[in-house]
């Protein structure tokens, strides 16, 4: 009897036991895709990310990748903070006076390649930029950067001086601030409206790197590509997580997201943009449209623009408590030093 009692004892404290043992929940993130399913932001940085993401924790963490965007453009930051979107890129350019420390990388001639400007952009942040803490309500997975933006349009470009009076469909943050110095007119409208404005004559060109021609499909309403080795601007990207979803994770599944994100995630983003770069030149010369370098005097011009606009930057930036002049300084060597 007693034996009987001891036997039945052991086996409910085994039961028990199992039924005590912590098991942990799938987490379901959800991802945005703009601006859709086939941009390379789409497919080679959200869902890759969340690939590596599944991977690293074991099938723990997953994502749930929609048909259509929840979220578009300005709106995307505050769809994360909101749990509209638990994972995405956001364009901080968008609203430059919301994420002022973004723009050290969106200035001319600051980095030839996207793999070069993304990681001295990501290095740059966490040395001079987190302090800024400009994220704070987001978990931030990564920053960075497309190839040199340059000048494309419908009509034959030879100079920087040729662009007066020349209408050009823009983006936001720097890029828009130097086409006012150089005489462009701002065509400001989203990126998914740059077919129709271009095809319908709103606007006679774009300011792009040139992966967007592709991504876009803007080749056969273009016909001339101006080159400025090293770019006239760079687009950032910041890639965030939403608050909260983060802290509902174990510290070891924390751990593991971090593994695959930083600069890990940054040199993924910049290497595929680079190589899209390159099939995207590939295209346009095969379309036929026209590639003029622009020469030392242009290059001058562009230099003595960014330096205008990095100057007020500064002292921008300054008033937040981040020393602009010692960060561009440092992201200029990095990307230099990850050129050559």
């Amino acid at each position: 009897m007693i034996g009987r009692t001891i036997l039945m004892a052991a086996s409910l404290a085994a039961v028990t036991g199992l039924a005590s043992t912590p098991v942990h929940a799938e987490t379901v993130l959800k991802v945005n895709i703009w601006p859709h399913i086939k941009h390379n932001l789409v497919s080679l940085v959200n869902i890759r990310w969340c690939k590596e993401v599944e991977k690293a924790t074991g099938g723990e963490v997953k994502c749930d990748v929609p048909a259509a965007p929840l979220a578009a453009a300005a709106g995307i930051y505050d769809a994360i903070t909101g749990g509209v979107v638990d994972f995405t890129f956001i364009v901080p350019g968008y609203t430059p006076a919301r994420f002022r420390t973004s723009r050290a990388a969106e200035f001319p001639l600051v980095g030839k390649t996207a793999t070069a400007l993304s990681i001295a952009h990501w290095r740059t942040h966490q040395k001079y930029f987190a302090k800024a803490n400009e994220y704070k309500a987001t978990k931030l997975i990564a920053t960075f950067a497309h190839g040199p933006g340059q000048i494309i349009t419908k009509k034959p470009i030879s100079s920087i001086g040729d662009m007066k009076g020349v209408k050009m469909r823009t983006g936001g943050g720097v890029i828009r601030e130097f086409a006012r110095e150089i005489g462009a007119v701002v065509v400001a409208v989203p990126v998914t409206k740059a077919y129709e404005v271009l095809s319908k004559g709103v606007a006679d060109g774009i300011f792009f790197p040139p992966e967007g021609t592709m991504s876009f499909k803007l080749v056969p309403v273009l016909s001339h590509y101006f080159e400025v080795p090293g770019g006239i601007y760079n687009s950032n990207f910041a890639v965030n997580m939403n608050r909260q979803k983060w802290e509902g994770l174990s510290a070891k599944t924390k751990r593991q997201i971090d593994s695959v994100s930083g600069e890990f995630l940054v040199k993924i983003a910049g290497n595929q943009w680079d190589e899209r770069d390159k099939q995207a030149l590939k295209l346009m010369k095969d379309a036929g449209i026209k590639t003029t370098v622009a020469s030392k005097d242009d290059i001058a011009k562009v230099r003595a623009i960014g330096q205008k606009l990095e100057a007020a930057w500064i002292k921008e930036v300054g008033k937040i408590g981040v020393d602009g002049a010692a960060a561009l300084k440092m992201i200029k060597a990095e990307a230099a030093s990850l050129t050559n």
